[in-house]
């Protein structure tokens, strides 16, 4: 029997939006039973999942046949156990390239180095070659096979005989080393906690209802089959004031509560379909809110037809160029075309760092505790809010104007002297990850390519010869010292970073490269162009000038002795000869 290749899924995304509830205080506190005892079985899944893997090396997997003992029903285990286990597949996931990081930056051998990452790969750090001898491991064990073999007799599959893991031979010092690699890598990243989890439900425990029209149904009439008041559920005629009912499950078994929705105006807007899932999230003020998904296929899964039907409704035809993006604080973003947006950011901050650092004072001086202190948490809710909304507005602006097909953007950190310590950590960890996550939304919606750029010595280098000094920019303002060259600094940055990406040198500027390196490629570029250049060329007419500068910059000190022998040296009597 031939195999049956797996049809391959279209890729799809999700984007969550709240909602408004009314649910009155009783059934919040239903609610909230439900969310202790459901934080406390997370726990405990957690337990025994990270049980299985010290004791046997078995990753962490649904369909356990043990569970802690709780209140809630099998349904609300199931939800539980899968939500544990993607969080703790997501941390593995990234310990495993922690993992792969140690072991290529050690001094090991090839051999002993192939043989760790093996088995890095395999996540079979805590490999125990003996059988397991705890009866609910040996459970679980026979458990999986039987259902893999269930799966194979259900998809028409031929049986396939297993082969051996490629780590079986190793000897048990480089699994002591694995295992002794793996704790260090643990130490320095605290597990997942689950004090504080939310809840992710689906349709078994909590499933959302769509408002109904009102009339009577067969419960709300008598024997006689006229119809009967009824004192208020989903079903009823007061329900049309709301758009979605949430039949909740909870402790009490066989007696579900209903939750009143209302969507808002920007969710009814948005395309996709709803999801079956529901998030209930608690923030800091111990406030609930109910969030909604909605499902929809990736841009890049779409049919060409549909792509340029999306794009013309959306931006009234197809993308087309790039955009080159300088991130700032003064300026939340300029473009290599010299537009500017979001020239209030800084203003905007300011003001909130005075409200901060007046807050911050005055509860130290009563001896209160900032974290347990409502109005300085609003406060951060609110700093929060305003880079969201405004970092957010700044990218839709700009792809609004440009359309462009690639965005170009500097890995630079969001932080300034002139604020506070606490402002620049908010910005530092919120502001970079709003404009991350925006893009990669726009990635996925409207399928533009998203490039980051290395922002080293973006800020002082000519975008119009190439010069690099720290004398080049003034504030806002950029004055090149060599061509006289003059230009908003922002606006200097983001074409510093265009005319980086258009030139292909045999040693590309890549986003990771340090800071040292970046500038020795920079300062050779800028040395070897003379050799390019033509005799009619304006910057010919800089070469006395562009030599007196070179002696004079630090930047440059790789060609200040002429009697250094090596390429420096014979690069420099070349650019002698020209200059």
């Amino acid at each position: 029997m031939a195999k049956t290749k797996k049809k391959e899924e279209a890729k799809t995304c999700h984007r969550s939006y709240p909602t408004q509830h009314s649910i009155n205080k009783e059934k919040l506190a239903k609610i909230t039973s439900v969310r202790g005892a459901y934080r406390k079985q997370a726990a405990g899944i957690a337990s025994l999942q990270w049980r299985y893997f010290f004791e046997a090396g078995i990753a962490p997997s649904r369909d356990r046949v043990e569970f802690p003992v709780t209140p809630l029903n099998a349904r609300y285990q199931r939800n539980i156990e899968y939500q544990v286990v993607c969080m703790l597949q997501s941390w593995l996931s990234n310990r495993v390239n922690n993992f792969r990081d140690y072991v290529a930056k050690s001094s090991l051998d090839t051999e002993l180095k192939r043989q760790l990452h093996t088995i890095n790969l395999c996540h079979a750090w805590y490999y125990q070659p003996k059988e397991p001898t705890n009866p609910n491991i040996i459970a679980h064990l026979e458990l999986t096979e039987a259902r893999k073999e269930a799966r194979r007799i259900k998809s028409g599959r031929e049986s396939v005989p297993t082969k051996d893991p490629p780590y079986l031979g190793y000897p048990s010092e480089v699994f002591q080393l694995a295992r002794w690699i793996m704790r260090a890598v643990m130490n320095r990243n605290s597990k997942p906690s689950y004090n504080k989890i939310n809840m992710q439900l689906n349709a078994n425990v909590a499933k959302l209802l769509p408002r109904q029209s009102g009339l009577p149904r067969k419960h709300l009439r008598d024997k006689k089959g006229n119809p009967r008041t009824c004192k208020g559920c989903y079903q009823c005629k007061p329900a049309s004031k709301f758009d979605f009912w949430v039949k909740f499950s909870t402790l009490d078994a066989g007696n579900p509560i209903y939750l009143p929705l209302s969507d808002t105006k920007y969710h009814q807007k948005q395309p996709g379909n709803i999801c079956e899932s529901l998030q209930f999230n608690w923030n800091r003020f111990d406030e609930l809110r109910i969030v909604v998904a909605n499902e929809k296929p990736a841009f890049e899964s779409l049919s060409l037809q549909d792509q340029e039907q999306l794009l013309e409704e959306k931006f009234g035809g197809a993308l087309a160029g790039d955009v080159y993006l300088d991130t700032g604080l003064v300026v939340a973003f300029a473009t290599d075309s010299g537009t500017l947006h979001g020239l209030s950011f800084f203003d905007a901050l300011k003001k909130y760092d005075a409200r901060l650092l007046h807050l911050t004072k005055e509860l130290t001086r009563q001896g209160i505790r900032l974290r347990s202190n409502q109005r300085y948490l609003r406060l951060q809710q609110d700093i929060r809010g305003y880079l969201k909304n405004e970092l957010h507005r700044c990218l839709l602006r700009i792809i609004e104007i440009h359309r462009p097909a690639r965005i170009l953007i500097d890995k630079l950190d969001f932080r300034d002297v002139k604020l506070s310590k606490r402002l620049n950590r908010i910005l530092r960890n919120c502001g970079l990850g709003v404009i991350r996550k925006k893009l990669v939304q726009l990635s996925e919606d409207y399928g533009i390519k998203i490039e980051y750029i290395n922002p080293a010595y973006g800020s002082q280098e000519c975008n119009n010869c190439g010069y690099i000094d720290s004398k080049n920019r003034n504030g806002r303002r950029f004055k090149c010292l060599l061509c006289q060259h003059t230009i908003h600094a922002d606006v200097s940055g983001a074409r510093a970073g265009k005319r980086r990406s258009s030139v292909i040198p045999l040693l590309p500027i890549t986003e990771d490269m340090h800071r040292s390196v970046v500038l020795r490629l920079l300062v050779h570029r800028f040395v070897g162009q003379f050799q390019a250049l033509q005799p009619e060329h304006p910057l010919q007419r800089l070469r006395s000038k562009a030599k007196g500068l070179i002696l004079k910059n630090f930047y440059y000190k790789d060609y200040w002795d002429l009697e250094v022998e090596g390429f420096h040296s014979e690069f420099f009597h070349k650019l002698d000869s020209l200059l």
